[in-house]
């Protein structure tokens, strides 16, 4: 089943938004680690921002994927 351009357009803005949400929340929850518990350090914000663009990737993939 074939996409209109409208269409695609609404799927690629969902995911792009769910994406840009998920990187922020996890960069988000890696600078408060950083500043509460780990004394300022950066590599909490790099894990979370890691594990956010992951997330990311792997939402992309499966709705790429499943609607084939």
């Amino acid at each position: 089943m074939s996409l209109t351009q409208e269409q695609a357009g609404k799927r690629m803005d969902k995911l792009i938004t769910s994406s840009i949400s998920q990187v922020g929340t996890s960069l988000a929850w890696g600078l408060v680690a950083s500043l509460i518990f780990f004394k300022r350090k950066s590599w909490p914000v790099i894990v979370g921002g890691g594990f956010g663009v992951g997330a990311a990737f792997a939402d992309i993939s499966n709705e790429v994927n499943l609607n084939s």
